[in-house]
């Protein structure tokens, strides 16, 4: 439909400058509070802390229990840990912030706080069991597997895994033994 008058397309390109003014303002103040939240979601709180564990069901001096602490600064406590070679001493080594974010974000992905506490096959009488605590936000929470698969624990313990020297790995039978009883949550 043409435009008969100067005032009608004079109006016309007001509307589209008012238009592109504002989504000049919007868009980018829409994307900086996306990419905000997104950072909230992610960001690791200043009392976060994990423990992890593992350890035979049967006492065995050569493999004692294996553990690990992390903290939110990135800082990681190995205990000694056996192997085929005789045992690795204790040690500590930092991370970096991108690996604690991946972390944290994991947990929260696989809804730990919301896991059942204590996984258990009783239809296997030895093997081992592995232990994972979190405290953030003020809470602490501990799930505790025993001779099954957890996917979201063990989804966890994968992740915590992927940041820590080879050597220093937490393991236990239900991230390879593909026999033992799997559930989700």
């Amino acid at each position: 439909m043409p435009f008969h008058s100067a005032h009608q397309r004079n109006r016309l390109r007001q509307g589209l400058y008012l238009l592109l003014s504002l989504s000049l303002i919007v868009i980018p103040s829409l994307l900086v509070n996306i990419m905000a939240s997104e950072n909230s979601a992610s960001a690791v709180p200043a009392d976060f802390q994990l423990s992890l564990e593992s350890a035979s069901l049967m006492a065995d001096p050569g493999f004692p229990t294996e553990s690990l602490k992390l903290t939110a600064d990135g800082n990681v406590e190995f205990s000694t840990k056996g192997t085929e070679k005789g045992m690795l001493p204790a040690t500590s080594i930092q991370i970096d912030a991108t690996a604690i974010r991946e972390i944290y974000a994991q947990i929260q992905r696989q809804g730990f706080f919301t896991l059942q506490p204590d996984y258990v096959d009783p239809d296997v009488m030895d093997g081992d069991y592995a232990q994972l605590s979190i405290t953030a936000n003020g809470k602490s929470y501990t799930v505790r597997t025993t001779n099954i698969a957890v996917e979201a624990f063990d989804a966890i313990v994968h992740r915590v895994n992927r940041y820590m020297p080879p050597a220093r790995n937490i393991y236990y039978n239900a991230l390879h033994v593909k026999s033992y009883k799997r559930v989700q949550r």
